[in-house]
């Protein structure tokens, strides 16, 4: 691999390109997660007033909001790709800048590699997170399902309790 203008222009004008798309991603799935966290947080909080006062009728929680280390993670990845994607796109234009630029191929092989992991982390990074949310709330998720099943059994039992211990006034 060697650096040749050609490729240095396309890699001048494409690492930029995807880094914006990338900006633009990584604030939707921002907008989404806090979006996602204020509905739990929501119906959390209903769901738990509706169980405090016996009432057991009202709708299950549903599946929770994706976990933050996730969004940690998948920022932490975005981070160190947007610093190479900025590194290679200045050391294309700097090679373009300079007459006397030789082959270069680590710089060829640098320009490559951090457009094909940007590539990759925009593209793949989020599909790996929806997939990763997915067994989150999964997982959470019976929890969830489980604790209000208790719940609702202990509602039960004492509501049947209840009954048999006032039962003579209500044969009356």
């Amino acid at each position: 691999m060697r650096m040749t203008e050609a490729f240095a222009e396309t890699a001048a004008a494409v690492a930029p390109v995807i880094w914006l798309v990338g900006a633009v991603e990584y604030q939707q799935v921002t907008k989404r997660y806090m979006e996602a966290r204020r509905a739990d947080e929501v119906r959390l909080q209903e769901r738990l007033r509706a169980l405090e006062a016996g009432d057991d009728s009202s709708e299950d929680v549903g599946a929770p909001s994706p976990s933050r280390w996730a969004l940690i993670s998948l920022y932490a990845a975005w981070g160190m790709v947007s610093v190479t994607l900025a590194a290679a796109t200045m050391r294309a234009l700097s090679w373009l800048a300079t007459p006397t630029s030789g082959d270069e191929p680590g710089t060829a092989l640098f320009c490559y590699l951090s457009i094909s992991v940007g590539l990759a982390v925009v593209t793949l990074l989020p599909v790996a997170l929806l997939v990763a949310q997915a067994l989150v709330a999964a997982r959470r998720g019976g929890r969830l399902e489980r604790r209000i099943r208790e719940l609702r059994t202990q509602a039960g039992s004492q509501r049947q309790a209840a009954p048999s211990a006032g039962g003579e006034g209500n044969a009356a």
